[in-house]
């Protein structure tokens, strides 16, 4: 009989019977009790005596094939206990198992191999089995001969005796710890993909799942490869040491573990990846088992899964089943959190309009408001508030937006030159000049019809580029007649140059640089006198309409220092501070600007203008191309002068007028200085616009096509007002272009590069371009389509004289009478007629006033004009000198057939191209 005080032997001295023998079996104790509790069952087992069961050795089956056939079908450690639960035999499987000796497994030993949080739990479900006699099932670790415990179930049975009574109990270890893995993972990636499927992006579902394949396979590496538009496999997720590497590879379809399971479509495990093809060396550096299945959808293979170990293993059926189902599942999620992905995009996409359209509005310079189709606002922008632009259907508008507003509600696009020209009144007095464009927003009714949904409407500030406009045409008309007069031999008017010229120049400079005082003086450099020129805004005296600047009284030096002095020689302008002014200037006109008036090195004046806060670089650009001109001005007044004292001598006369051709030369060269600055000038102000017309092409990429077209209109309406400005600076550009070549004329420095060419071509081409700066006028081509006129000549100098012939036609015929051009060929040409060239004849008819005998040889002087007509029109009378020139040097001559009240008809001549004739061989 056991007894409670056995635990005083804890070693216990008892042996395995597979080793005593049977004999020791017989001396089980007579009487077995019942045990009360799992300590005393744990007291009992540790000191069990040298027998503990009387079974005989052959009833166990430990050897029998049967026996062990059994054991190893079932995978399962079978054992024997007694009624008592103390003693146990039968323990070979146990022993092969954990890896413990029959010394080891003997009496308490075998508990050893149990995991010592799992010890008591066992001892308690063992201590009530016997005390019931029922069977029992548990769970325990059991180390394995390894070293790593695996989870057991273990099931225990009592065998009965005849009378109903436990007579021995047997037991079975069944290893579940794949099976409870396996469940585990299954449960993790359930879990994973219950919750991420439909509200996780691909990119996020995927690192989550590898992260519970990790653990549920106990795998040091997961990677998820998709094939890719050229049928390529590329890393989407991976976890593990890969994260840490480069992950930029590319595997082909068939090549390495996981095309090859990409292009097979099956699953593939690979117990040792160094006797295999990898594509990335890492994996055989750091890895060495590895197990992968493909992502298989309806349409095919999408991808591939693939885990791997650092240490070797072995790859279950069970492990592969649950990289499937993954599989599975990572194909279910890809489809799904596209479609999330697709509408989560659209719905941001929407987003982003909505917001972008508002910001866009709130960000432009122009005034914005949407109206719906009753035209009540319901959005707008601060630039339509700051405007006192209606916010609300409740807020009173002017009539001419309300009228506005209705037309386009009614479905008109007010556009280009529909736009109204409005001018609100601002709070702070101040005049606000609009140009209002609307355009109707059209929605999709039922059945596709077109539904009027309301209005945009666009009120862009044109203010100041109107302002500026303004300026800029004044500027080069003030420059255009000051070049007109600076080249003019006489004063058709008789008036004095100094007071009409400069007069309208500081006039034109007063508005195109915004100052209300502008004036002009001339300074002597050997007296160190100024003398006024011109001027307006300062006040003035009855009998002096200039700048109340005493000639002859203040020196510069008065208010300069030396210093300042040679700053404004070296053209850099001064700021004069009104305190520090000559009594004998003006008083109280504050602050002016000194620029100075220079040619070439020579200071020949200053423009006196008045000093504004924060003046813009472009304006003071402006000034000093002013001062240039002016300068000019001031040295055709001295050359005046000069030519005026010298008309006494014949010798000195003709030495002023080479001395005045050579300052027109010059002139010529000086103005394109000015010029550029100007048409820079005028450049500026397009650029100005480009950033409004930015934000209004924003705006126009989310509103419909009608808005759109609204929106280009109205920038085109807007570079309308510049065109004047062009035309003004190109007649310059052209005088300027026209003086040089009558400089190079009188030099003998005039060129042509002749070569062979069609005399009609050049005419039909010349009357197109003509025709396309002009086209409400009508220029008729007498000759037919056909005809060729071969000739040898320079065609853009050809070009340049029809293009005098046709101008001038176009300037003094009535608009509603047609020019035509004339062309024929061969004539016969008195000036040629000893020599037999065959000329080529070129006519401009017009029904103009015409020209008296006295006039038909004069206009073809340099600087010759029509008494009547030039006085009307304009002009410097060079064409004509220049046409005479450039026909003369291709052989040919030029006259004029008129009368008065019946138009005039210029000609020219040039010789035809000699055809050389190939002879024939009989």
């Amino acid at each position: 009989m056991l007894r409670d005080d056995i635990a005083s032997d804890p070693a216990g001295r008892g042996e395995d019977m597979d080793r005593e023998g049977g004999a020791q079996q017989n001396e089980r104790p007579s009487e077995t009790p019942r045990l009360k509790s799992a300590d005393a069952l744990a007291r009992a087992m540790r000191a069990l005596p040298r027998a503990e069961l009387e079974i005989p050795r052959d009833q166990l089956f430990e050897d029998n094939p049967r026996y062990r056939a059994l054991a190893s079908a079932t995978g399962q450690i079978l054992w024997l206990a007694t009624a008592d639960g103390v003693g146990l035999a039968g323990m070979r499987d146990w022993r092969a198992f954990t890896g413990q000796s029959v010394e080891e497994t003997a009496r308490v030993g075998w508990l050893d191999a149990i995991h010592p949080d799992d010890r008591p739990r066992l001892l308690a479900h063992w201590g009530r089995a016997v005390e019931s006699g029922r069977a029992f099932e548990a769970e325990h670790r059991i180390r394995r001969h390894d070293g790593v415990y695996r989870e057991f179930t273990v099931r225990v049975t009592p065998v009965m005796d005849e009378a109903g009574a436990p007579r021995e109990w047997a037991g079975a270890c069944t290893d579940v710890t794949d099976q409870k893995r396996v469940a585990a993972a299954l449960r993790a990636v359930q879990q994973v993909t219950d919750t991420a499927l439909g509200r996780l992006t691909l990119d996020e579902l995927l690192p989550a799942l590898l992260d519970r394949v990790l653990a549920a396979l106990d795998v040091d590496n997961a990677t998820i490869l998709l094939l890719d538009s050229v049928r390529r496999l590329t890393v989407r997720a991976t976890r593990g040491f890969q994260e840490h590497v480069d992950t930029m590879v590319v595997v082909p379809l068939g090549r390495g573990v996981a095309g090859k399971i990409a292009a097979d479509g099956a699953p593939l495990v690979v117990p040792d990846l160094s006797q295999v093809e990898v594509t990335h060396p890492l994996f055989q550096q750091f890895l060495t088992s590895l197990a992968g299945v493909p992502l298989l959808a309806p349409d095919g293979v999408r991808g591939v899964l693939h885990v791997a170990t650092a240490a070797p293993r072995d790859f279950t059926d069970d492990d592969l089943r649950l990289l499937e189902l993954v599989a599975q599942r990572i194909v279910v999620a890809m489809e799904r959190a596209q479609i999330y992905e697709a509408e989560r995009a659209a719905h941001r996409r929407a987003s982003e309009r909505a917001l972008r359209f508002e910001a866009i509005i709130e960000s432009m310079a122009d005034a914005v408001i949407v109206c719906d189709h009753e035209g009540t606002v319901i959005s707008h922008n601060q630039a339509a508030l700051r405007l006192g632009l209606p916010d609300g259907a409740e807020d009173d508008v002017t009539d001419v937006i309300y009228r506005v507003m209705r037309r386009v509600l009614a479905g008109a696009t007010l556009t280009g030159p529909d736009a109204v020209d409005i001018t609100l009144a601002q709070p702070d007095h101040r005049a606000v000049e609009l140009s209002l464009s609307g355009s109707p927003v059209w929605d999709r009714a039922p059945g596709g019809a077109r539904a009027l949904a309301g209005g945009v409407f666009v009120f862009h500030d044109v203010t100041e580029r109107r302002v500026s406009e303004r300026k800029t045409v004044a500027a080069l008309n003030a420059m255009l007649t000051m070049a007109e007069r600076l080249v003019a031999k006489d004063d058709p008017d008789g008036g004095s140059l100094t007071n009409q010229t400069g007069q309208r120049l500081v006039e034109g400079a007063a508005t195109a640089l915004g100052s209300q005082r502008v004036a002009l003086v001339k300074w002597d450099e050997e007296t160190d006198l100024l003398s006024s020129v011109a001027s307006t805004g300062f006040t003035a005296s009855a009998s002096d309409p200039t700048w109340h600047f005493p000639d002859g009284q203040v020196r510069l030096s008065a208010f300069l220092t030396p210093s300042e002095i040679e700053q404004v020689r070296a053209d850099q302008f001064i700021t004069l501070d009104a305190r520090i002014l000559p009594r004998q200037v003006e008083q109280g006109s504050g602050a002016l600007l000194l620029v100075p008036a220079r040619i070439r090195e020579r200071l020949m004046g200053l423009m006196v203008m008045e000093s504004l806060q924060g003046q813009a670089e472009e304006v003071i650009t402006l000034a000093q191309a002013i001062a240039r001109l002016a300068a000019l001005l001031l040295e055709r007044d001295r050359l005046d002068r000069e030519r005026e004292e010298a008309r006494s001598s014949a010798l000195a006369l003709e030495e002023a007028n080479k001395r005045l051709d050579a300052f027109l030369g010059m002139t010529s060269h000086e103005l394109r200085t000015p010029l550029t600055n100007i048409r820079g000038f005028t450049q500026l102000a397009r650029k100005r616009l480009r950033p409004d017309a930015k934000q209004v092409a924003l705006l126009a990429t989310r509103l419909n096509a009608d808005s759109l077209a609204l929106l280009d209109a109205a920038l085109e309406h807007a570079r309308e007002p510049l065109a004047l400005a062009d035309t003004a600076s190109d007649l310059l550009n052209r005088l300027v272009g026209d003086m040089l070549d009558v400089d190079a004329i009188r030099t003998g420095q005039l060129k042509i590069m002749p070569e062979p060419n069609d005399l009609a071509a050049i005419t039909r081409e010349t009357a197109h371009g003509l025709r396309m700066r002009h086209p409400e006028r009508e220029i008729a081509l007498d000759f037919s389509d056909d005809l060729s006129v071969p000739v040898v000549a320079d065609a853009q100098r050809i070009t340049q004289a029809l293009t005098n012939y046709l101008t001038n036609a176009l300037k003094y015929a009535p608009p509603d009478q047609p020019i035509v051009v004339i062309l024929t060929a061969p004539v016969a040409d008195g000036a040629r007629r000893q020599s037999g060239a065959r000329m080529a004849q070129v006519t401009v008819r017009d029904a103009g006033p015409g020209l008296p005998a006295s006039e038909q040889e004069r206009v073809w002087g340099r600087f010759a004009r029509a008494e009547a007509t030039e006085r009307r029109t304009g002009g410097l009378g060079l064409g004509l000198f220049i046409t005479r020139s450039i026909i003369a040097l291709h052989g040919g001559r030029t006259w004029v057939e008129s009368e008065p009240g019946a138009g005039c008809a210029f000609s020219f001549t040039l010789p035809l191209a000699v055809q050389s004739r190939k002879r024939r061989r009989g």
